[in-house]
């Protein structure tokens, strides 16, 4: 889509290695066609306020934030079998990286600009 000038909203994760993200960043370089990927949790309004108040430096400086996730999986998604989802099984990658980067996502764009430690559980 990118080499055909189409602009396009990519679902994550956007490559499964680091050889095809380098391909699609020298891509959309190449072509400067519009391309973002889709982490709705920055949308929410609890999110956007803090966003705010962080830039706005109202909060002050963060050092340290423990962030909490977890989903139990016969009922995150209930049509599905959970056993055969990439969340439980290993062979298809699974685990917090590909289905948890919607929260990575969201720490990073809250407090790019500081420096902090952060937990994941």
């Amino acid at each position: 889509l990118l080499l055909a000038g189409i602009p396009s909203l990519i679902e994550k994760p956007v490559t499964s290695n680091l050889q095809d993200a380098q391909e699609l960043l020298r891509i959309y370089k190449e072509t400067n066609t519009p391309t973002a990927v889709g982490y709705c949790l920055r949308y929410m309004p609890s999110s956007i306020k803090m966003k705010e108040l962080l830039d706005q430096n109202i909060i002050g400086n963060i050092y340290n934030a423990f962030v909490s996730v977890g989903q139990y999986l016969p009922d995150w998604r209930p049509s599905k079998d959970y056993r055969d989802s990439v969340s439980a099984k290993k062979s298809l990658g699974g685990g917090a990286l590909l289905e948890l980067s919607h929260e990575f996502d969201y720490i990073q764009w809250h407090i790019y600009t500081q420096s902090f430690i952060i937990t994941i559980l």
